[in-house]
């Protein structure tokens, strides 16, 4: 099961959860394992499910970047120190939060990257009926634009999983800590690096991007619409945005059943502001409420008076959150 955030962030985005983990595949073919003896470049994984034989630095980063050429970062809609904080909601009731952060520049394989990172925590009134609290990182590759590693940490309600994933790009392979290994499409995305790549990319009303993207042993030719421009409205003012649509799986801790629309700003920055997925009654959204490190993007129409962030903290009935987290969550 995945969170909400974690459905958005696959559009293999994701969650309007706390990963967003959504990405309806258009191509759902499974590649096929291959795990020759004599082949893989990425060799056999140590106890801590990194390959051991691999070269140096395959499964960990090996520290501070080579010297990164600046204009790397300088084409990046996004920079280091970035953090965006999300309210989620259903209908008007608070459901819990999520934060997606870019790490400082490192090196992996001898390549300068970032590394990415969300969580996504549920409310205290829903953590009585099913508690989340999911962490999910990427090492996203800063000159080609692509997934390195990929690992996550999911625990809601009982379930417990600890997952790492090492991506050959030079080869197509990616190979699980179980052992396992699957063929990958060039230049794959794993469920966060796919949001970050798709803030790279030029979106104009009209459009369709194609992300290629790698999850539980799948790979996905995720389609997302660039459907119309629309100015939002959020604690922290008003933003002109474009609107996307990814097509979504049904997997998570909310049962989708519609679309998952995606507000991000016009500039350059392409920030997710706003995130809304239809679910079996109503709707869950994800709205930003704070930020760090996102350089000069601001609302065209700034926030009014200390309160503008009331309803993300709203008081709801306890009683009547408990029936909501009732009828909506997963037992």
């Amino acid at each position: 099961m995945s969170s909400m955030f974690r459905r958005v962030v696959l559009m293999g985005l994701v969650a309007l959860g706390g990963q967003v983990y959504a990405a309806a595949p258009v191509v759902a073919e499974r590649s096929a394992a291959v795990a020759p003896a004599t082949a893989p470049t990425v060799a056999e994984r140590s106890v801590d499910g990194v390959p051991a034989a691999a070269p140096a630095g395959a499964g960990k980063s090996t520290g501070a970047a080579p010297a990164a050429d600046p204009a790397l970062l300088e084409d990046l809609p996004f920079r280091p120190g970035e953090r965006l904080e999300f309210a989620l909601e259903y209908g008007l009731i608070p459901a819990g939060s999520a934060t997606l952060e870019v790490g400082a520049v490192e090196s992996f394989m001898g390549r300068p990257c970032v590394r990415l990172k969300s969580r996504a925590r549920s409310a205290e009134a829903f953590d009585l009926i099913y508690k989340v609290d999911d962490e999910v990182a990427s090492l996203f590759d800063l000159k080609e634009h692509y997934t390195w590693r990929f690992e996550r940490h999911l625990r809601e309600g009982t379930y417990r999983k600890d997952e790492t994933v090492v991506f050959d790009p030079a080869n197509h392979i990616a190979r699980y800590d179980n052992g396992k290994i699957y063929r990958v499409p060039a230049r794959a995305q794993d469920v966060l690096s796919a949001l970050y790549y798709l803030r790279t990319q030029e979106l104009r009303p009209g459009s369709t991007i194609h992300v290629p993207t790698h999850t539980d042993y799948k790979n996905y030719a995720l389609e997302v619409s660039v459907l119309r421009e629309e100015r939002v409205a959020t604690a922290l003012g008003e933003f002109d945005c474009v609107v996307v649509e990814p097509q979504l799986q049904s997997e998570g801790i909310f049962r989708q059943e519609g679309k998952l629309l995606v507000w991000m700003t016009r500039d350059a920055r392409h920030l997710p502001v706003l995130m809304q997925t239809q679910v079996v009654i109503g709707h869950v959204t994800a709205t930003l409420r704070g930020w760090e490190g996102v350089g000069e993007a601001a609302p065209v129409v700034a926030a009014v008076g200390e309160d503008s962030a009331g309803s993300l903290a709203g008081d709801a009935d306890s009683s009547a959150i408990q029936a909501v987290a009732e009828e909506v969550l997963r037992p």
